[in-house]
């Protein structure tokens, strides 16, 4: 019993011992940013190196995406501007050929000044639309690493390294498998832009929704305005609804009021009245969905986040929520220089174009 017991003891000490030497063990592991070879206490999957900064981050590998889905998201980006196109051009058409003769019969000063709204409308959409769409979003410039002699001191601060790009990847930037580039500034992938949303186009999106938002309710207002002169029974209307029974609730009045002047019009089924209710109910239908959209980015925006990092549990700061924030974006000008078609993409001078592997 004695052996058996001083067994035991020997037994329980030597597993102590044990696990007081891998306490002091240590594990030499290898910077991707620098090469340098670190030394850590303990066994860690993810660490920062001392001299360059660059975060080390163990992520699960994730398949590759096969040339059939990629070949099938290409073919749904593509659609979606095309149907976004096709829109644009029906509404811009369907309004020029359903409004203008019934409003403006002869040349006149209206006739040239909605002319001219019209194609600056116009303009400002397609303007914006076509850079946010074909415009990088946001390219990652190569920066200097893979060997400490080119590295500075912290100068990968905060990088991550890309397994999809094998290159360096900064805080603010992400990944989009869908581009198969990282992004600086990813706000969203957007398929009816066929790009994403970034540094260098973000901008642009902010204003196509702006733009086609205005539009969209300058056709609204013009085509019921145009329907009321197609249809003048609609504006009787009013006199009618004043001999309804109160039993009868206003909304089936008005309703059935309404109907019933369409109706007794000989103009019901004709192409330029079918233009018109087909211009009332897209344009207030997109109006409501884009300016729902306009609302969150901007408000994402003036926040200092993205789409991307709202859906972070991690709680960001509000340090950063300001106009600084919008001018980020649409530069140090006044605002009124906002709204104008000019052409400027983002630049990171800190971001050097060498590659050392």
């Amino acid at each position: 019993m004695e052996g058996f017991s001083g067994g035991a003891e020997w037994d329980q000490s030597h597993e102590v011992k044990s696990q007081v030497e891998e306490q002091k063990a240590v594990y030499n592991v290898q910077c991707w940013g620098c090469t340098q070879w670190l030394v850590l206490p303990s066994y860690a999957p993810n660490f920062k190196c001392g001299w360059c900064g660059a975060l080390t981050i163990y992520k699960a590998p994730q398949p590759a995406r096969s040339r059939w889905s990629m070949w099938l998201l290409t073919f749904r980006d593509r659609a979606f501007v095309t149907i976004v196109l096709a829109i644009i051009a029906s509404i811009v058409c369907g309004g020029v050929w359903a409004a203008f003769p019934v409003l403006f019969p002869t040349i006149s000063l209206g006739l040239v000044f909605h002319s001219l709204v019209t194609v600056i409308l116009l303009f400002n959409t397609v303007f914006n639309f076509a850079l946010s769409s074909h415009v990088q979003a946001g390219p990652v410039g190569k920066i200097s690493w893979g060997e400490i002699g080119f590295v500075p001191k912290g100068g990968l601060e905060g990088h991550t390294f890309c397994d999809y790009c094998q290159s360096p990847k900064p805080a603010s930037a992400h990944h989009c498998r869908k581009c198969a580039t990282c992004v600086m500034d990813m706000d969203h992938h957007c398929p009816f832009i066929g790009n994403c949303v970034g540094a260098n186009n973000h901008r642009y999106f902010i204003l196509f929704l702006l733009y086609t938002v205005i539009s969209c309710l300058y056709v609204f207002v013009m085509g019921l305005y145009t329907g009321l002169q197609v249809w003048p029974s609609v504006i009787s209307i009013n006199y009618s609804l004043k001999r309804v029974p109160r039993q009868i609730p206003m909304g089936l009045a008005l309703g059935s009021h309404i109907l019933a002047a369409l109706i007794d019009s000989p103009l019901l089924l004709s192409s330029r009245a079918l233009a018109l209710i087909y211009l009332v109910v897209a344009s207030i239908a997109i109006s409501t969905a884009v300016g729902l959209l306009l609302y969150q980015q901007v408000n994402l925006l003036y926040s200092g986040e993205t789409f991307i990092d709202s859906l972070s549990t991690y709680t960001k700061s509000k340090d950063r929520e300001g106009w600084d924030n919008l001018r980020r974006v649409f530069g140090n000008r006044h605002p009124f220089w906002w709204l104008l078609p000019i052409f400027r993409t983002y630049s990171d001078s800190s971001l050097k174009k060498i590659h050392v592997r």
